[in-house]
């Protein structure tokens, strides 16, 4: 989504300048993504007394030893001050993060089992609910927002990305109120197949996958394809003429690319290689590709190809 907002900053301009790596180009430690999922659902989105499943996407590319992923949160509040988690000043040392009272350590591991206590996101729903019975135009947005941070170090090296999980209040506790409906659950998207040289570039048709047989050095296409269902409708509530009206709308799906060599020679300055087909030029070296498949309130998933030096 795979990031904490000063050190981006910082990078984006370094980027800009000659001799300075492009975004998309892994060459050391970095958490590129975080996934939340609910324990036997596709929900990305949890509700009180779920247990959420949350995967960073870790890329260590030189290998350093010793690596270990903490996990940090902020549960929300009953108001709309901004938690420490999600504070780029804060977040300039992520050294805070174990000190700090008002961030409540998780646990460690690319993989983490959270369960969601009711009664530390209770106060936050009733505020979120309070405003959305007041204000129609907020129904569509029924949630709060748990801020994760994944912080990954090895060999004193450290990454670190966070992630907003949706917590939303029970359904079934919203029939026969005028809230019941207009949020809908999402769903993470899910990706089909990574293909290269399609022959159609905008259906991804006639293309090879990745990893299957021989990948020839230099320029081709790189093309994401995503599970059938992954492009979610949701309620958009809209005031007209004093009336509310909730329009269905079609999730916004985005790729991204990341690579440990090779070129998205359209991505120039910051590099930051996104669509969802790309020219890219695969190098003679072996080298990983990861893929990002996200969508706009939240969703994500991603696929890992590690391809051989080509023959």
């Amino acid at each position: 989504m795979p990031r904490l907002l000063a050190v981006l900053a910082a990078l984006a301009l370094a980027s800009c300048n000659s001799g300075f790596e492009p975004q998309y180009r892994v060459t050391d430690l970095r958490v590129l993504g975080i996934r939340s999922k609910v324990q036997g659902s596709a929900s990305s989105d949890v509700i009180p007394g779920d247990t959420v499943v949350l995967d960073a996407l870790v890329a260590n590319p030189l290998g350093r030893p010793g690596l270990t992923v903490t996990w940090f949160g902020c549960f929300p509040h009953g108001d709309e001050s901004l938690p420490p988690c999600a504070d780029p000043v804060f977040l300039d040392d992520p050294r805070r993060l174990a000190t700090d009272p008002r961030v409540t350590p998780l646990g460690t591991g690319e993989s983490l089992t959270l369960a969601i206590d009711p009664a530390a996101v209770t106060s936050a729903l009733a505020f979120v609910t309070s405003i959305a019975m007041a204000e129609p135009a907020f129904r569509c947005r029924l949630y709060a927002e748990l801020v994760v941070i994944a912080l990954a170090e090895a060999q004193g090296h450290r990454s670190a990305a966070l992630k907003r999980v949706r917590v939303t209040p029970d359904p079934a506790g919203l029939v026969g109120t005028v809230l019941e409906g207009a949020y809908v659950l999402n769903l993470d998207p899910g990706i089909l197949a990574v293909t290269r040289s399609p022959t159609n570039r905008s259906t991804c048709g006639g293309g090879t996958v990745v990893d299957a047989g021989p990948f020839p050095a230099g320029q081709t296409v790189l093309c994401g394809g995503a599970t059938s269902g992954s492009r979610q409708q949701f309620n958009d509530c809209v005031i007209k003429d004093g009336n509310l009206m909730m329009l269905v709308t079609d999730e916004d799906l985005t790729w991204q690319w990341y690579v440990t060599a090779g070129e998205f020679p359209e991505f120039t300055g910051v590099g930051n290689a996104t669509g969802g087909d790309v020219d890219f030029t695969r190098p003679r070296e072996a080298f990983t590709l990861w893929s990002i498949l996200r969508d706009a309130r939240g969703g994500e998933d991603w696929a890992t190809y590690v391809v051989s030096a080509a023959q």
